[in-house]
């Protein structure tokens, strides 16, 4: 799973220029802090307040900096122990931090990636606050919450946390070779004018396989809990036998069919959710103080 994380960041990082405009390239940057030798630059701290605004915390610049010195902190500390979070433990980060904005975590994805925040950085900050979850709760042993809390917790959240299986199909537009400026525009606008087309899998699909220069690949299953939350708020947009927006990939520019979309009649997956949510909600005093630990023995060197 953590590979499928990696590659969903990655493919989202890809896409936005497609979906968003080109990034500013020039927008200034300079070194503002070191911390325990991580430089932080003004830029991250740019990046850092767009995304506590969205989140709906308090977003000034040393709010920013103060959350950039916890990443840093964090991910120092899960070298030193080796900690790797899974994809489970990032969705919960995620999940956790939804349910503090009171948004659902598509519904967040959506505003991160609306916010035009790069996912890779973001990618950094989940993996931060997942891998000191576990490590705090490694060195805490975790009660394990009472049938009652769980139940209570399964009938405060209703549906909200059943999983979506959606089935999917990615179509391949290939890039020519020697790939130029011109050869990537023409490509891309060959498959906007397809996606703009494509209103059934049924023969969408069959259209896309007697075109020359697409690929299509044998339909896949993904689980929405298994997915990032951007990954989950990007299919949740795309009506039912529709495409993706565009992403560039090793193959080309590639665009996903959404011809499947029911709720996981798994009942395991919502009660272990409700589990991590108690069991996060016992351990947050104690992140805190390991936390609070970390920062008091930290070198900040500010510019």
């Amino acid at each position: 799973m953590r590979s499928s994380i990696k590659k969903i960041f990655t493919a989202l990082a890809a896409a936005l220029p497609l979906v968003m405009g080109a990034p500013r390239l020039a927008e200034a940057q300079k070194l503002v802090a070191q911390v325990n030798g991580v430089p932080v630059t003004s830029l991250d701290i740019a990046q850092r307040q767009r995304f506590l605004r969205v989140i709906h915390r308090p977003a000034s610049a040393n709010d920013a900096f103060e959350s950039l010195v916890a990443d840093a902190l964090k991910r120092q500390d899960m070298k030193i122990y080796g900690e790797v979070p899974k994809a489970g433990d990032i969705q919960l980060a995620i999940q956790q931090a939804a349910d503090e904005a009171h948004m659902s975590p598509q519904a967040l994805a959506a505003a991160l990636l609306h916010a035009g925040l790069n996912p890779l950085s973001l990618k950094d900050h989940w993996e931060a606050e997942a891998g000191f979850y576990v490590i705090v709760g490694s060195q805490n042993r975790m009660v394990e919450p009472t049938d009652a809390a769980i139940n209570a917790e399964l009938a405060r959240e209703g549906n909200k946390n059943v999983p979506i299986i959606y089935t999917l199909q990615a179509i391949s537009f290939i890039l020519p070779t020697p790939l130029t400026v011109a050869g990537l525009n023409a490509t891309a606008r060959r498959a906007t004018a397809f996606r703009a087309s494509f209103t059934s899998c049924d023969t969408g699909i069959a259209r896309a396989k007697a075109m020359k220069g697409v690929i299509v690949k044998a339909p896949i299953q993904r689980n929405s809990a298994e997915l990032s939350a951007n990954g989950a708020a990007l299919l949740q947009k795309v009506p039912l036998g529709h495409l993706t927006p565009l992403s560039r990939d090793p193959t080309g520019i590639t665009m996903f069919a959404v011809c499947g979309r029911a709720a996981s009649t798994d009942k395991d997956a919502a009660r272990n959710a409700a589990i991590a949510k108690l069991q996060a909600q016992d351990l947050k005093p104690m992140i805190a103080a390991a936390y609070a630990r970390l920062r008091a023995r930290a070198v900040i060197q500010r510019r």
